[in-house]
């Protein structure tokens, strides 16, 4: 390469010689323009409920998925109670099959006496021994609940309402199984598409689809229908919690990165402590899931 110096004489350099100025990088911006200002303290604010609405979902199954104290129904034998007037310790006596039965796989949550309460002329004091053929209570056949159960609880969940126990027990670890797996093939997928297309516009349209499906979890009119629709939840869940993690750290300046990353992990822990108390305060599995859900709608604002 020819140059010429200051006055006119020419000279030969190589191209490797010539001084190039570096080229500023992101992180030179911020330290110029500032690694913490305003802007950078609204961004963390508004994405650390971003974080805290994920933990809903990440553990949402302790609550939507609770299965409380229950045994078989029994036809007949709330009437013959009401005949009697038992309380409710003594119907439990005299008409539930004693816990751990010998040569009984299974509780008495999920077995019931083989026997018709309907019977007209049954004891109020020892019911069982007015069928004939029968000795003493451990020799009366057990069938499985035929009829539904009966729970001990107030409120409700997936649980109760889909009867997800004894034999169909299985299905609430598929239930989170279908959530984990949405994690899994989310992150991966939503994790290109916010390289692709920007870490902003993946955390709104995450949102938006994460909105959806929780609230179609709650209208879910079937269990297999439910999974179908916590499946998509947790697709993409996980990727709007990740591209919210990852525009918070590169909005920041490099020496408070360490900090904004503590206080994203903070609020998902403040969003587990806030959980416990909306499950308390709402037994109703299904308002529950309506209730997590809609802060997913207001961070579409998050485009202006």
């Amino acid at each position: 390469m020819t140059i010429y110096s200051s006055v006119g004489k020419r000279n030969h350099v190589s191209y490797f010689e010539l001084p190039y100025a570096k080229m500023p990088t992101l992180d030179d911006i911020l330290e110029h323009i500032g690694e913490f200002d305003l802007f950078q303290k609204q961004a963390t604010f508004v994405l650390c409920f971003v974080s805290a609405a994920f933990s809903s979902v990440y553990v949402g199954v302790v609550f939507l998925g609770f299965t409380p104290e229950h045994r078989c129904l029994s036809p007949g034998a709330a009437e013959l109670s009401s005949r009697c007037g038992w309380s409710l310790e003594e119907e439990l006596n005299l008409t539930v099959p004693e816990q751990g039965r010998p040569g009984e796989s299974l509780s008495s949550q999920c077995r019931r006496y083989d026997v018709d309460w309907n019977t007209t002329g049954l004891s109020c004091t020892n019911p069982l021994e007015n069928f004939t053929g029968y000795g003493n209570r451990s020799s009366i056949p057990l069938v499985p609940c035929q009829d539904g159960w009966v729970y001990d609880s107030s409120g409700s969940s997936i649980v109760t309402e889909f009867n997800l126990v004894c034999e169909d027990s299985w299905k609430v670890d598929l239930f989170q199984s279908c959530v984990c797996a949405g994690f899994f093939i989310g992150s991966i997928c939503v994790g290109y598409m916010a390289d692709r297309f920007g870490r902003k516009f993946c955390l709104i349209v995450t949102s938006l689809v994460s909105a959806t499906a929780g609230i179609l979890v709650a209208l879910a009119p079937s269990y297999l229908w439910m999974v179908i629709f916590r499946f998509l939840q947790g697709f993409v869940s996980k990727g709007n919690w990740v591209a919210g993690y990852i525009l918070i750290s590169e909005v920041v300046g490099p020496s408070h990165r360490n900090t904004v990353g503590i206080l994203y992990q903070a609020a998902f822990t403040f969003g587990l402590i806030l959980l416990d108390g909306l499950a308390y305060a709402i037994p109703h599995w299904r308002w529950l899931q309506i209730t997590v859900t809609l802060p997913y709608f207001f961070f579409l604002f998050y485009y202006w």
